[in-house]
């Protein structure tokens, strides 16, 4: 003969369900509506995996944007990026920077995000360099 035990999860008990009567009391309890309220408050879904993929993409735009601000900052102020690796600037970086914990160390800091920053710079002076050459022409007509 096989025993089977019905578990109510809200209530974390084994409810008796051999008679209907039995599971009507435990449904009308005090503590098992007030756990059904509970658990409506704070209903869950999973997430489909393009919700997935689309909170994973914009992580990992901000983590990118982050560490090129970082190295970025670190050139304009001469800091080697080698000194990202330092116990005082790691600490210093995860407790008081928002996402300091995201900027990697400085071996990834130099493959993948200073030839992007480099390519940035160099864009942002040809331009600034076109915008002196035209507002130089203006004045010369």
């Amino acid at each position: 003969m096989y025993y089977t035990k019905l578990f109510c999860t809200l209530c974390n008990i084994v409810v008796e369900h051999r008679q209907k009567s039995s599971l009507d009391r435990h449904f009308s309890t005090a503590k098992h509506a007030r756990r059904m309220a509970e658990k409506r408050g704070t209903q869950t879904r999973q997430i489909t995996m393009t919700e997935a993929v689309a909170c994973s993409s914009v992580a990992s735009a901000e983590r990118n944007k982050i560490c090129e601000d970082w190295v970025s900052t670190c050139i304009a102020v001469n800091i080697p990026l080698s000194q990202s690796d330092h116990p005082a600037m790691r600490r210093f970086l995860r407790e008081n920077v928002i996402n300091g914990g995201a900027i990697p160390g400085f071996h990834q800091l130099q493959e993948k995000y200073l030839g992007t920053v480099f390519q940035k710079e160099k864009e942002a002076l040809k331009s600034h360099l076109i915008d002196c050459e035209q507002e130089e022409d203006m004045g010369n007509i």
